[in-house]
């Protein structure tokens, strides 16, 4: 049995993104024949409005959770795999003494704790993956002078001696390719992050009691989308028709939209902030919602997770995106279920207008199976055993 132990940050009973892609990782390995463990952080370092217990659920028995102590955050310096370095590496020593593991993954971010990596493959000879749930060096989102310097430095040490590095798009996957050149292309592989079928089997529909069209947002803004062109749309067209719009934003409350409120006061009975929900009770509202929305920060390798919740409970996604290139481009261009239109206020007025007079029930969709975590994950099985093969022996 070939064996596997994850390293990540953010693990149920974590709600937010940032744990799901392992969760469904080790849900579908351990299907098919790996034993696990992974090595987390103690649930009391998460953000208690972000729990869902409910994801728990997909741990299989007989995985292995070993939760950790981190230091205090001893510095204004926000990067939560610092203090969880050193804490860190004395687990992971202990846990390399009792089992000789095939690989070990490491999911980011936080990203700091990754310079423990090659550590400790010189000190065990075991392989290690690393998984780059977004960017670090090359993420266009965060231009803090400080962070970028450090990520210049570690980087490039931790990518050289990994087998393979994981990311979330092919357009993620071709930056590190051109970044790293001197490394070999097969190192970087693309392993999306898709939906899990299996949660979408019995989700029933629910929506704010409203008269007129519901359009749901699910995630957060996060500083780099931009709702103002949308919400300013929006009140366009109520202005303009009886049947009104509402707005359904889902997730933890932001500034940006009472910034909005703030400034325009009527609009404040068509905006429905509901808060952070457990996962199940997000795609509850996804189905119940007429549209579904997406606001690129507008980077080609833009990953957004929703996309897939959205295709998944067939619902059509107004895409706004103010470029036509990149990942959400190439997949959404071109579909009926999708509309796709820049971030401007005039433009997305003139779409709600078309979307809200044409609005059908079933939408056209394409077969989504290549997008299903249980095909993606084997698919990653298959390379990881088959390297495993080639550079035996492997326990």
């Amino acid at each position: 049995m070939n064996k596997l132990l994850i390293v990540a940050y953010y693990f149920p009973p974590y709600g937010s993104v940032g744990g799901v892609r392992m969760t469904k990782l080790v849900k579908y390995f351990h299907r098919l024949g790996w034993e696990i463990k992974v090595v987390t952080v103690d649930e009391m370092y998460y953000e208690q409005d972000e729990m869902d217990y409910d994801k728990l659920i997909d741990i299989p028995k007989g995985v292995e959770i070993i939760r950790t102590k981190r230091w205090s955050s001893f510095t204004k310096f926000k990067e939560e795999g610092l203090y969880w370095f050193f804490p860190l590496y004395k687990e992971l020593n202990k846990q390399l003494q009792n089992t000789q593991f095939d690989y070990i993954l490491y999911t980011g971010g936080p990203y700091f704790h990754w310079g423990i990596a090659p550590i400790l493959k010189n000190k065990t000879n075991i392989p290690y993956l690393l998984d780059f749930r977004d960017p670090w060096l090359l993420t266009p989102y965060n231009q803090s002078v400080i962070r970028k310097k450090i990520a210049s430095i570690m980087e490039p040490r931790i990518i050289k001696g990994a087998s393979f590095i994981l990311n979330v798009t092919e357009e993620a996957t071709n930056m590190y390719k051109e970044q790293y050149k001197y490394e070999k292309d097969n190192k970087f592989i693309t392993i999306p992050n898709g939906y899990d079928s299996e949660d979408f089997v019995a989700v029933a529909a629910k929506n704010v009691r409203v008269e007129g069209y519901t359009f749901v947002y699910t995630g957060k803004f996060g500083g780099f989308r931009n709702p103002f062109p949308l919400l300013n749309a929006i009140q366009k067209y109520n202005e303009c028709h009886e049947k009104k719009i509402y707005f359904i934003h889902i997730g933890k409350r932001e500034s940006v939209i009472q910034e909005f409120i703030e400034k325009n006061p009527i609009m404040k009975e068509f905006i429905y902030e509901i808060g952070y929900l457990p996962y199940q009770e997000v795609l509850q509202y996804i189905k119940g919602a007429d549209f579904t929305i997406l606001i690129s920060g507008g980077h080609p390798y833009e990953p957004t997770t929703k996309v897939y919740d959205y295709m998944a409970l067939h619902k059509h996604i107004l895409c706004i995106n103010d470029i036509k290139f990149g990942y959400l481009h190439h997949l959404l261009s071109e579909q009926k279920f999708a509309t796709v239109i820049e971030n401007e206020d005039m433009g997305i007025y003139k779409v709600l207008i078309q979307l809200c007079q044409n609005k059908i029930e079933d939408v056209e969709y394409i077969d989504t199976k290549s997008f299903d975590r249980k095909y993606i994950y084997a698919e990653m099985d298959n390379i990881l055993k088959e390297s495993c093969y080639e550079n035996t022996p492997c326990v």
